[in-house]
């Protein structure tokens, strides 16, 4: 007898993936790899991106030890964020800022954010299906490029550290069946994470001419899913999900949330933390620091295939669809201010939610023995000021949520 050594089974890639998505802006594609050893008490991830636009190559890189409890788990990114064109200084660089930012204009040049999180936590179970965690994070954003040196100050997004702890409770759990395409059964989720970033926890501002000011703010987000399965036909399912979004705290330049495209949940895609997809607007092009967004989908399976290739590693599993419509906003506390709490605020409220409804098709592959992938092709039309006039066909790797 010999003890176990996981070190003999966990380097050697498990799986290989490849992966791409079109921008609105160009395109982004990259490879990821990992491992696990023969016990799971150990796993590893890493991960290469290019983006065609910011013309960055970044990446990913994790470990989680799952031998006690609680589970420990280490991780670095390094991403680009684009955000947008940059507004360079006109006559008036001192003045106040109107809501047409008057004495700044917009340049063909645009922004893009390199974002460097370095995190470590651990997560624990107390009760069946309920996990509480805790992890740290040193989170960096700098310009990627230099900047111009007529770049209006007060238009570009804050810099600096937005280093804090991050505490987050979940409950649920997923429950699937071989002829499911979706979760199902009664499969229900509830989070909430409490994001606080805080000068006494290593958060800082850059200003504009390089001396460090305070940084204390606090994002609070709570997410909630469900999928019920109908009781008239087999694996129909009525799936839901809402979120809500809130942030305190030190106002900086870029806001918290972002929305818009059709980016769901995908291993295949690295995204911007609280992104959330809103079929049939360009993507990330309603920012806010205040969020709400809700989508329902009614799906079910249109071909069972449940063949492969003669020997090749290639299992073609299933084909289903999904009818679905979502809405949502992001908000600042200035968009309201001015109503002082008159019903003419609720009304200006619900006019600007952004709505949406459309329909997709899901297949199923089994690669290489055992990866299961997931890829949708879907057709989505925004109500919504801002949304695409035709809208917009779109292809994807993942699931929308």
């Amino acid at each position: 007898v010999r003890r176990y050594n996981p070190l003999r089974t966990l380097f050697p890639p498990r799986y290989l993936t490849v992966s791409g998505a079109l921008t609105d802006t160009g395109a982004v594609g990259g490879i990821g790899t990992g491992g696990y050893d023969a016990l799971e008490q150990h796993s590893w991830s890493a991960a290469i991106q290019y983006r065609t636009d910011s013309k960055f190559l970044g990446g990913s890189a994790a470990y989680v030890l799952n031998a006690f409890h609680p589970r420990f788990s280490i991780a670095y990114s390094a991403v680009s964020i684009d955000y947008g064109p940059l507004w360079l200084r006109n006559k008036d660089g001192e003045g106040a800022l109107s809501s047409t930012f008057g004495g700044s204009y917009r340049a063909g040049d645009r922004y893009y954010e390199r974002r460097d999180v370095l995190s470590a936590g651990v997560s624990v179970p107390v009760m069946r299906r309920q996990w509480v965690s805790a992890r740290y994070k040193a989170e960096f954003r700098s310009p990627l490029r230099t900047l111009p040196e007529d770049v209006d100050p007060r238009l570009v997004p804050t810099r600096g550290s937005f280093s804090g702890v991050v505490l987050g409770w979940s409950v649920g759990e997923f429950r699937r069946f071989g002829t499911s395409i979706s979760p199902e059964d009664d499969s229900r989720l509830l989070s909430v994470s409490v994001d606080i970033e805080s000068s006494f926890l290593g958060a800082y501002r850059v200003e504009s001419d390089g001396t460090r000011s305070q940084l204390h703010r606090a994002v609070a987000t709570v997410e909630g899913r469900t999928y019920q399965t109908m009781p008239w036909l087999r694996n129909h399912v009525l799936a839901a999900r809402f979120v809500l979004g809130a942030t305190v705290g030190t106002d900086v330049a870029q806001p918290t949330f972002r929305i818009g495209g059709p980016f769901g949940d995908s291993p295949f895609v690295s995204l911007p933390d609280r992104y959330y997809a809103l079929r049939g607007y360009p993507t990330s092009s309603m920012r806010g620091d205040h969020l709400w967004l809700a989508s329902v989908e009614y799906r079910f399976p249109l071909l069972r295939i449940e063949r492969g290739f003669a020997t090749a590693p290639l299992w073609l599993r299933a084909v289903s669809a999904r009818i679905f419509a979502e809405a949502g906003q992001v908000f600042s506390n200035e968009d309201y201010a001015g109503f002082g709490g008159r019903p003419e605020g609720f009304t200006a409220f619900w006019e600007a939610t952004k709505p949406a409804i459309g329909a997709e098709l899901e297949g199923d592959i089994v690669l290489g023995w055992g990866g299961l992938f997931t890829g949708r092709v879907g057709y989505s039309f925004g109500f919504g000021e801002g949304a695409f006039p035709s809208g917009i066909v779109y292809a994807q790797l993942g699931t929308s949520f």
